[in-house]
């Protein structure tokens, strides 16, 4: 059974690395007329990742198995998170600048409030439930 939910939980890890493409899905969109589409369609699909993703892991967060190194990966997704969704943050959530730039005037669409600060929460889940596993993994270890 342990090997059935480890199986799972890698599962999990595998599909989470998508959430390392959603700034490039939101980027994809054109912001015709300063419609901010493809922010909306990419914290929807945040969280639809994050719907399957965090139970599978969070099920073998007490495993001490080498799957949770799959999850080290999300040091890249913090990387790009820092590239580009931080600044979102900063000048819409914080400014009150449109998402899709200066040109469109302040912000007034919800999916431009809710779009930073929840692709940053679910980075944070994902990265506190892969050191939660590996320290369960290292405190199994005899490196004596």
């Amino acid at each position: 059974m342990q090997n059935l939910r480890t199986i799972l939980a890698a599962i999990g890890y595998i599909t989470s690395y998508l959430l390392a493409l959603q700034p490039f899905l939101a980027e994809a969109d054109t912001c015709t007329q300063g419609g901010p589409d493809g922010y909306g369609s990419a914290l929807i699909a945040s969280f639809a990742i994050s719907l399957l993703t965090v139970p599978s892991i969070a099920q073998a967060r007490n495993f001490a198995t080498a799957v949770h190194w799959l999850g080290v990966f999300h040091l890249v997704t913090v990387f790009i998170y820092c590239l580009t969704v931080v600044p979102k943050l900063y000048f819409t959530n914080l400014f009150g600048i449109h998402i899709c730039g200066t040109g469109y005037g302040a912000g007034s669409y919800i999916e431009e409030y809710l779009y930073a600060p929840a692709l940053l929460v679910i980075c944070i889940v994902h990265c506190s439930l892969t050191v939660v596993g590996l320290r369960t993994w290292l405190r199994a270890r005899d490196f004596a």
